[in-house]
């Protein structure tokens, strides 16, 4: 029978899980949820969606476990037509894990002899604000593996070898973590209940068949699915003094040398432990310190990995007398709340409007004091898991790692840290020029559908003079919905012709002057982070005879009467731009390398562009990237009467990022980027020549480093004659701050 204590606590517990759960969610990761759910339904392999370089976050980086889930949930939202209820659905099995967990630590303490304070287990747990925040705010999974981590233990402590390892194996089918306990269950059949290596054998072997049969569908390409799975293995986390230290040593580094000190204190760890008495405890003893050895020293440990340790840390706390684990317990849950919050002060990232998004916050104290708390978060979680560690190993006797000790280390470290790196905080410095040209890579990428178009974003963001709105070339050539010519999409809203307009009318006020860019090439796809390009069906039906076997448009194409396609097509672009109140037209995105083919149909558009153009207030600008010819400087020359033809050349400078996606670029360096940009502005003339910054571009997923950038931008910006640059792209998520002196 219930008791009336337990029913008030469980009914608490899921009153205030049910009133939190539809309203909030983790921005990035609820956006992953619903975009994964959508993709398996369609039936794409999320394993073959790439992540985004550089970002913290992958695309969908897990086992299929969770993601099965996303597919049954996206499915069922259909019928609910209300994202709130539909965020609630997808929390469902993460609330009744939470619940789960809770009953089955009180299970474990009454087979370990200590139901006297299971109640209390249950609370700690339930109500732990920790649990809630992660759980229900956030929407993380981690509770679903823990259910099922401390289901196998159960099933180990009653010698049920087979369905230890099945729960295991299942555990890490949703989270990875999971399997490392398969070696605590081994190693307790084998040597501290003195069984045959048979047990051991049936643990693993369980464990790895749970893991690979639901796993079946994706091995099919096995490159993809390993490749995603051990993503998390590869880079360093939030929730750990090695974000700390990464600022120190070589970040590639140090995943291999944490993960190698992992292995070698396992196997002390295992040693230590061998003597141990064979009661169904033990288990409880050795699992927690395989756990804590692992987040004790991994470079990958965010926040929501306490959620695995905290059921070990609830039952060692009240059924144990030891204080400085108690307070270590304790400082672990607070420095998690401290970085929970922290994160939402900095970057408002448990708000579901800003679904998809990381918005910093608007006020420059704010995101500074999120940052100083993230740190300290970070630092102070870190220690006390090494502590705690520490602790357990020692069953609770005070040593070298006591409270004041650690203590004082933090705050050395965190001085050190804030003093060094706070005072220069300004990121990627960018000169003022008379011209400063945003580059979108998607409206999407900026803005949300909505009748009063936010400009925030810009104005507290970016110093701009022009921003350039991109569209595929069958935005300008036809009537319909323009967002099927986004390179870029975050929605499966429709973006007409009125809403392009209101965009336009709200950069205007806010300043800006609007230029309408145009890709020139017919058709675009990708497949990085979700779906991404366009697809000019009806010029491609209706000019066939003028696209290259790549999708190049050559426009000088004669369509008959000696009429080229580039007549018709610069007097819709000029047309479009007018009617929609740009200022300016920007042809972008060919492949320069065939620099014979494609000046001599660059030629013809630019020359009829200027001509429809002139008279109507209508700037054009022209990307080109000489580099990519075979001789530059040859190219500029042959190429001087197109280019003075338009008001600004965009040469393109991008050394880091032509050697890292193509691997050494016949050996240009700055030096010589710099030689072809002065080559440039004697060519064309001074004033009318802009360099390229290229921060970032999701679609290709690529983000040039700040140290970089920031050379290339001092290099470029002081070249003779150069009147400004054109920022690649810009939108809400470049990973660090752009500031303008």
């Amino acid at each position: 029978m219930v008791s009336a204590g337990r029913a008030a606590v469980y009914a608490a517990a899921l009153v205030v899980r049910l009133v939190l759960a539809p309203f909030f969610g983790h921005s990035w990761d609820m956006f992953i949820w619903v975009k994964s759910g959508e993709l398996f339904y369609r039936g794409v392999n999320v394993y073959e969606v790439r992540s985004l370089t550089d970002f913290p976050w992958g695309f969908y980086t897990y086992p299929p476990g969770w993601l099965y889930w996303l597919g049954t949930a996206y499915a069922f939202s259909a019928q609910l037509n209300n994202f709130n209820l539909y965020v609630l659905v997808i929390k469902l099995p993460i609330i009744a894990a939470d619940f789960a967990v809770a009953a089955l630590l009180s299970k474990v303490m009454r087979m370990a002899g200590t139901s006297s304070v299971s109640l209390k287990a249950e609370a700690l747990w339930l109500l732990n604000p920790l649990v809630i925040g992660i759980s229900v705010v956030w929407g993380m999974f981690d509770s679903i593996a823990v259910a099922l981590t401390l289901a196998a233990l159960l099933q180990a402590m009653r010698r049920r070898w087979i369905a230890a390892g099945t729960l295991l194996g299942l555990g890490g089918v949703v989270k990875i973590y999971p399997l490392l306990l398969t070696v605590a269950a081994a190693f307790f059949a084998v040597n501290i209940l003195r069984e045959r290596a048979v047990a051991a054998a049936k643990v693993f072997a369980a464990a790895v068949a749970a893991f690979l049969l639901p796993s079946l569908p994706y091995l099919l390409n096995p490159l993809a699915f390993i490749d995603k799975i051990l993503y998390h293995f590869g880079n360093i986390g939030s929730f750990t003094y090695w974000t700390v230290l990464s600022t120190l040593s070589p970040p590639p580094a140090i995943p291999m040398v944490s993960y190698g000190v992992f292995a070698v204190m396992l196997l002390l760890t295992l040693r230590n432990r061998s003597k141990e008495k064979p009661e169904p405890e033990t288990l409880l003893s050795i699992s927690q310190l395989v756990l804590l050895a692992f987040l004790a020293v991994s470079a990958k440990v965010n926040v929501q990995y306490t959620l695995w340790i905290l059921p070990f840390l609830i039952y060692y706390s009240l059924t144990r007398k030891w204080r400085i684990y108690r307070l270590n317990s304790a400082l672990l849950v607070a420095a998690g709340l401290m970085f929970m919050a922290a994160a939402q002060i900095a970057l408002a990232v448990f708000d579901l409007r800003n679904l998809g998004r990381i918005i910093i916050s608007k006020e420059v104290e704010q995101a500074t004091l999120g940052g100083v708390l993230l740190i300290l978060a970070a630092l102070l979680g870190g220690t006390r898991l090494i502590a705690l560690f520490t602790d357990a190993l020692k069953n609770g006797a005070s040593g070298l790692w006591t409270l004041q000790r650690v203590t004082m280390v933090v705050l050395v470290v965190v001085f050190l840290v804030v003093s060094g790196l706070f005072p220069v905080g300004k990121g990627v410095v960018l000169p003022r020029m008379p011209v400063v040209v945003g580059v979108v890579e998607g409206v999407e990428a900026l803005y949300v559908k909505s009748d009063q178009y936010d400009q925030s974003i810009l104005t507290n963001k970016y110093s701009l003079t022009h921003l350039v709105l991109v569209f595929g070339p069958e935005a300008v050539m036809y009537d319909g919905d323009l967002s099927k010519s986004f390179r870029y999409r975050l929605s499966n809203d429709e973006w007409n012709s009125e809403d392009v307009r209101r965009l336009v009318l709200s950069v205007r006020e806010a300043g800006l002057k609007p230029v309408l860019g145009i890709y020139l090439k017919s058709h675009y796809a990708a497949i990085h982070y979700g779906y991404h390009g366009y697809n000019s069906t009806n010029l491609i039906n209706q000019y066939r005879q003028c696209l290259g076997s790549d999708g190049e448009i050559r426009f000088h194409c004669t369509l008959g009467e000696g009429v080229t396609l580039a007549e018709v097509f610069a007097e819709k672009a000029v047309s479009f731009a007018s009617s929609h109140g740009f200022e300016g037209v920007y042809y972008l995105g060919l492949g320069w390398s065939r620099d014979g083919l494609v000046l001599d149909s660059v030629a013809a558009l630019v020359n009829a562009t200027a001509r429809h153009a002139h008279g109507k207030g209508i700037k054009v600008f022209l990307e080109v990237d000489p580099v990519s010819t075979l001789h530059p400087y040859m190219f500029l020359e042959k190429a001087a009467d197109v280019l003075k033809q338009v008001d600004y050349v965009v040469v393109v400078t991008d050394p880091f990022l032509k050697t890292v996606k193509s691997g050494e670029f016949r050996n240009f360096t700055i030096v010589d980027y710099r030689a072809v940009l002065e080559r440039a502005v004697n060519v064309v003339g001074g004033g009318s020549v802009l360099f390229t910054v290229k921060a970032m571009d999701i679609v290709e997923g690529w983000v040039t480093p700040a140290i970089q950038l920031q050379t290339e931008v001092d290099a470029f910006s002081n070249v003779p004659g150069v009147s400004g640059y054109a920022i690649y792209h810009v939108n809400r998520y470049l990973p660090f701050r752009l500031s303008f002196n």
